[in-house]
């Protein structure tokens, strides 16, 4: 494999959880700027962002694991051939990240849905967890719609 397609590989596996990263610090740091200057996010309701994150992540967690079962088990011989290919190997290990990060998102957000914390809280401890959510929301996004790339 040459040097570029080793780049370009290192790119595409990884940039997800880099984006993931990104929303935790930029929350994290620039939160109180973010939270006391611009009224659309004094505007959101956290309590209905958790509940609908949490729907939204079962939703794709529920059609990803359904595709890996459906190219997995198909049994055809264009299947058969097609599941040797390296864009199939490509796509079902992405599939099989991108269940596992909505997987997570989902049971992350239970928690966060009971306790229903406020994002003007000035708890240090709150506050990342909260940045910690955000990280994996971006993370879970990002790997769906890297996949819905691939389809």
């Amino acid at each position: 494999m040459s040097l570029k397609n080793q780049i370009y590989n290192l790119i595409w596996d990884w940039t997800p959880v880099f984006l993931g990263f990104v929303a935790f610090i930029v929350f994290n740091i620039w939160r109180s700027f973010i939270y006391d200057y611009n009224e659309l996010i004094t505007q959101i309701d956290e309590k209905k962002m958790y509940s609908s994150v949490f729907g939204w992540s079962t939703v794709q967690s529920g059609f990803l694991f359904a595709s890996y079962v459906f190219f997995s088990s198909a049994s055809s011989k264009f299947f058969d051939y097609l599941k040797r290919t390296d864009f199939i190997l490509r796509l079902l290990d992405n599939v099989r990240s991108g269940t596992a990060s909505t997987f997570i998102l989902a049971f992350c957000s239970i928690p966060l849905m009971v306790l229903e914390p406020d994002w003007s809280s000035s708890s240090p401890l709150l506050l990342l967890l909260i940045g910690i959510w955000l990280g994996i929301v971006s993370w879970a996004t990002a790997e769906f719609l890297r996949i819905l790339f691939l389809f």
